[in-house]
C-alpha cells in the first residue's frame, strides 16, 4: 500500500543565487579489501578499519555498495576527514589511515536488495591497530512514482533526489541540504524507481529550468514496494 498519495510537482524556477555549499572536508580514497596493496607502502604503520556489510535476514555479504566514512584525526592537530569507497565481492571495505583516528559515522548507501544504513560507532583506532565493524542492513523498499508539472503533465528525464530519514527533509529544513542518499532519472513518461528506500523517505524532484514546489515525505513499508 502507498504511504502517501502525493505526487511530486515542479514549476518553472525564478532566477536566484545558488545555495551555499557545505563545508569542505578532506577526502580520502579507499579501495575494497580485495584490491592489491602497494608493496612500497606496506611497511608504513597505519590505523585500519575493516567494514563488513551484511544482510540482516541471512548475514550474507553485500558486494559493490558505496560507503562513506567520517572520522577525526586524534594523534595530531584534530582534523575532520572523510573517506568514500565500495565493498568488495566479500562485502568488505578496508580503510587505512596514516594517523590515529576516531571513526564517528559510517554510511552504506541504498541500492538493489539493500537499504540505507548508518552507524555511529565512536570507534578509536590507534596507529598499528586494525578494528572490525560489522553493519547489517535490511532489504529496503522499492519506491515508484511520477514527476509532473503544475498542469499535471509528466516531466521526462526529471531527476529525483532521495533521503532515507526525516532529518533530511529538505522541504522544511533551513540551509542547503546534505548530499542525497540516492538519485533517479525519470523515463520519457516521467516515471522513476528507487530501490533500498526506507524506513522514512524524503523525495524532491529537479529539472532544468524548473523548481520543486512539492515532494514526498513519510514512512514506507520495511520490505516490498510502494507507489508515491
Amino acid at each position: 500500500a502507498a504511504s502517501t498519495g502525493l505526487v511530486s510537482r515542479i514549476t518553472p524556477a525564478a532566477a536566484g543565487p545558488a545555495p551555499p555549499s557545505s563545508p569542505a572536508l578532506e577526502s580520502l580514497t579507499a579501495t575494497p579489501v580485495s584490491a592489491p596493496m602497494d608493496i612500497s607502502s606496506a611497511a608504513v604503520p597505519r590505523s585500519t578499519l575493516v567494514l563488513e556489510l551484511r544482510r540482516q535476514t541471512d548475514s550474507a555479504p553485500i558486494p559493490d555498495v558505496e560507503c562513506k566514512l567520517y572520522a577525526e584525526i586524534t594523534d595530531t592537530q584534530p582534523e575532520q576527514i572523510r573517506a568514500t569507497g565500495r565493498t568488495g565481492a566479500d562485502g568488505i571495505w578496508r580503510v587505512e589511515f596514516e594517523h590515529a583516528v576516531r571513526v564517528w559515522l559510517v554510511e552504506a548507501l541504498p541500492g538493489a536488495g539493500h537499504a540505507y544504513v548508518e552507524e555511529r560507532p565512536d570507534l578509536a583506532i590507534a596507529i598499528g591497530e586494525s578494528k572490525p565493524l560489522v553493519i547489517e542492513t535490511a532489504v529496503g523498499t522499492t519506491v515508484r512514482g511520477i514527476v509532473v508539472d503544475g498542469d499535471g503533465r509528466p516531466v521526462p528525464q526529471a531527476g529525483v533526489l532521495a533521503w532515507c530519514d526525516y532529518h533530511y527533509n529538505v522541504e522544511h529544513g533551513d540551509g542547503p541540504p546534505p548530499d542525497p542518499h540516492a538519485r533517479a532519472t525519470c523515463d520519457s513518461a516521467g516515471r522513476f524507481e528507487l530501490q533500498g528506500m526506507g524506513p522514512n523517505i524524503v523525495l524532491v524532484p529537479e529539472a532544468a529550468g524548473m523548481a520543486a514546489v512539492s515532494g514526498v515525505a513519510g514512512p514506507v513499508p520495511g520490505d516490498g514496494s510502494a507507489d508515491v
